[in-house]
């Protein structure tokens, strides 16, 4: 038992064991399989940093919007960078959001970033408000939130399927932030922003 603050060996192991088998079980393996992965560091097993992103891990998160639209991104982490590519091997950045929302049984989501900004379904956020399974938008590019400052997303052909900040997500500011929902009843397509 640990003392003083600390956690316990048995904490750690189950905490491992348990994000071993959620891997193993999002990618569809065996249990022997998202072992070997995490031992030969496989890229989505075990996420590495560039100079574009920063390495935050496959955790899935606890808590957002759509929490299980970030997990299920989270197992393509390593993934390559396809134009125009919906899965299930490899991705463009609205390809990664069409096959993720499609794991969750959502499939009227449309194909690009453009008609994924004006989709029905999603409404305006603030960046504040950001949480896991959130999408950020800028000028045709799409990534899905982790957390309030960390992303998931099929970035370009030199880097794949990475995890990073939301601030360096893509070049300049993001021109939104979308939730999926039904927001008060009455979903209509989201028209303000340029895109």
């Amino acid at each position: 038992m640990a003392t003083g603050g600390g956690i316990s060996g048995t904490a750690v192991a189950g905490a491992t064991a348990g994000s071993l088998l959620l891997y193993a079980a999002l990618r569809g393996v065996t249990p022997l399989q998202a072992l070997k992965d995490v031992m030969s560091g496989h890229p989505a097993a075990v996420v590495g940093s560039s100079a574009s992103t920063t390495a935050v891990g496959t955790a899935a998160p606890a808590t957002g919007a759509l929490p299980d639209l970030a997990r299920v991104a989270l197992t393509r982490v390593g993934d390559p960078y396809h134009w125009g590519s919906t899965g299930p091997n490899q991705f463009d950045c609205s390809g990664l959001v069409y096959w993720s929302f499609h794991q969750l049984g959502i499939t009227d989501v449309p194909r690009t970033s453009y008609a994924q900004y004006l989709w029905k379904w999603v409404y305006r956020i603030s960046k504040s408000d950001v949480s896991a399974g959130d999408l950020v938008f800028w000028n045709g590019h799409v990534v899905i939130a982790t957390d309030n400052t960390h992303f998931v997303g099929a970035q370009n052909a030199r880097t794949g399927v990475v995890t990073g900040l939301i601030a360096n997500g893509h070049i300049g500011p993001p021109i939104g932030y979308m939730r999926y929902g039904d927001r008060g009843g009455s979903a209509t397509a989201n028209s303000s922003g340029k895109f």
